[in-house]
Order: structure tokens, then C-alpha cells, then sequence
């Protein structure tokens, strides 16, 4: 696991956590910025039995076989993104300002900062 920490206040404890990120090891080719599930799949919000396996977002394409990088919690920038504040879902297999309502569960994944940074926290699913 990788950790960006800080002991803001000098006083040898962590303070704060800018992001922690982990590796997983995909088993089907994962697109950079997917929701990835604990067993190395794409998180789909309609698939139900994702709902509790969602463990953040690919930072870079995560080919099979192979260990890539996933933030479970932190700032995470992409500068061709052009989000509105507020809450980031999974919707289907993507990212989304609107909740799925039909189908399957309700997962957000974040909250939007500004329009290409993404603060990272998954919250827990609500199935539909």
C-alpha cells in the first residue's frame, strides 16, 4: 500500500492522509478512472453482487493478470474532466454526477472539488 501522510502538527503521529492507493491485480482489462471491485473486476452498479465489493478507482489501465494502482481514499485529478461540486456515483461501469434510480445499487464514490479533482471516499451502497 502506498500512503502520502503528514504529521501536520510535528508531533511524530499522523494527522492527515492525502490518499492511500493499493494494487490489485486485474482480471479483465480495467480502464484508468474505473470503479474496481476487491476481486479485480470493473465495479457495475447493476450488478447487485458488486455493491459491497466497490474498493475505490483505477488510477492508471490495469491490464489482466497484471498489479495496478486503485485510490481507496484521497484527491484524485484528471484535467479532462469537467464535474460540477458535488457527488461522484458509480452509475453503470462509469462515473457520474447523476445516481442511478432503476436498477442494481446507488454507490457514491466521491465528492466532486472542482471541475477536474475528485476527493475519493466511498460511501456505503444502496440497493434499489
Amino acid at each position: 500500500m502506498v500512503k502520502s501522510i503528514y504529521d501536520t502538527d510535528n508531533n511524530n503521529r499522523v494527522d492527515t492522509a492525502e490518499s492511500i492507493i493499493i494494487n490489485v491485480v486485474g482480471t479483465e482489462d480495467i480502464p484508468i478512472y474505473s470503479c474496481v471491485t476487491s476481486d479485480g473486476k470493473i465495479g457495475n452498479s447493476n450488478n447487485n453482487s458488486h455493491s459491497n465489493k466497490i474498493i475505490g478507482i483505477s488510477v492508471e489501465p490495469i491490464p489482466i493478470g497484471f498489479n495496478g494502482k486503485v485510490i481507496v481514499y484521497g484527491k484524485l485529478i484528471n484535467n479532462d474532466w469537467t464535474w460540477g461540486t458535488g457527488d461522484i456515483f458509480l452509475d453503470g461501469t462509469t462515473l457520474s454526477q447523476i445516481s442511478p434510480d432503476v436498477v442494481g445499487f446507488s454507490k457514491s464514490v466521491g465528492k466532486a472539488k472542482s471541475e477536474n479533482i475528485i476527493i475519493v471516499n466511498l460511501e456505503e451502497s444502496i440497493l434499489l
